[in-house]
């Protein structure tokens, strides 16, 4: 790892996306996102992503500005029109924090897109830090077998929900892989063996080879639960929006949902922060398994690191990538 600042992080990336030709206004966006997943720690999602985002803008540049259709009260549809998927699911944000703030409830969603949609839970943190609740999912290329199963049939399905508390919203981020897919990529990078139960050869033998993660498949975490929730999040982001569903994905064809909802609705917002904060409050002091192990509350590890990030205008990234990224926007400039 090396630590680079904050501004530097920003300026290199801009040439990269620049020299690309991707727009200011969407360069703006990824800037923003890869900033925070760097600061966050959420390093598979964040610099890593930069090479896979260029290579789909420059097969399938943009038909046009993304489309919004409204369906119903507090239902809005968007078509990506080739955008990046960050892109789209920053505006998925916008449009749903916007729409609950106002009506009370939202749910938006989205197809047409192109490349990941990124870490999931800095999008709902965003909708948290405005007092909303916020659900987002994704269904994606398909590398997960079911359940039993050997053949990839499934997307890694991300989740993300938050919830807001004060400045720091308690943000639950996963895959519904056993890995996810940028943490193979890491692992198969740095030669580092997979863990076991995350990964099948194309026999469908266990291996602890990430890079049989491309030949064979990812299996689903916790087994038949993390198998039956990937499969209903492909449903929601697939069949019922538009987005793929199984092994026939083409590319641009991944899906993405949001819901949103005030978090008062049912009672006051300071009854709310006082029970929120009594109840976390018990989990930190509850006895340890390990005794040098603080009892951690999801999201808080990565706001720390947020939080130290922008006290020190710097962040630690993987040397080799921003090694590789720096020369390229050299490079390219």
């Amino acid at each position: 790892m090396i630590e680079v600042s904050v501004t530097e992080l920003r300026d290199v990336v801009g040439r990269e996306l620049r020299a690309h030709g991707v727009a200011d206004d969407d360069a703006a966006i990824l800037i923003d996102y890869i900033v925070d997943t760097e600061s966050a720690g959420h390093r598979t999602h964040g610099l890593r992503r930069l090479t896979g985002m260029l290579t789909a803008t420059a097969k399938t540049p943009p038909s046009g500005p993304v489309q919004i259709r409204r369906t119903s009260p507090g239902v809005i549809a968007l078509d990506g029109c080739g955008r990046l998927g960050v892109v789209v699911a920053q505006r998925c944000t916008d449009l749903a924090i916007d729409e609950a703030r106002l009506g009370g409830s939202a749910m938006v969603v989205a197809t047409g897109f192109r490349g990941s949609t990124g870490a999931l839970g800095y999008f709902t943190r965003q909708a948290a830090l405005r007092g909303l609740v916020a659900l987002m999912v994704a269904s994606c290329e398909s590398g997960v077998a079911a359940e039993g199963g050997i053949d990839p049939a499934l997307g890694t399905n991300p989740l993300a929900v938050s919830f807001p508390h004060d400045r720091t919203p308690i943000t639950l981020d996963m895959a519904t892989s056993a890995v996810s897919y940028g943490t193979l990529q890491e692992m198969a990078a740095h030669g580092i063996p997979a863990p076991p139960s995350t990964v099948v050869d194309a026999a469908g033998r266990p291996s602890c080879d990430a890079r049989d993660a491309l030949t064979g498949a990812q299996l689903p975490m916790a087994a038949h639960k993390g198998y039956g929730l990937a499969l209903l999040i492909e449903l929601l982001a697939g069949p019922m929006i538009g987005g793929k569903a199984g092994r026939s994905a083409t590319p641009g064809s991944d899906g993405l949902v949001m819901v949103a909802t005030r978090v008062d609705h049912f009672r006051m917002p300071n009854e709310i922060a006082e029970e929120t904060a009594r109840l976390l409050a018990e989990i930190r002091a509850g006895r340890r398994r390990d005794p040098d192990e603080p009892i951690r509350i999801p999201g808080e590890r990565s706001e720390h690191a947020r939080i130290a990030a922008e006290r020190s205008g710097r962040v630690l990234v993987d040397e080799l990538l921003w090694r590789d990224t720096r020369r390229r926007a050299e490079r390219d400039e």
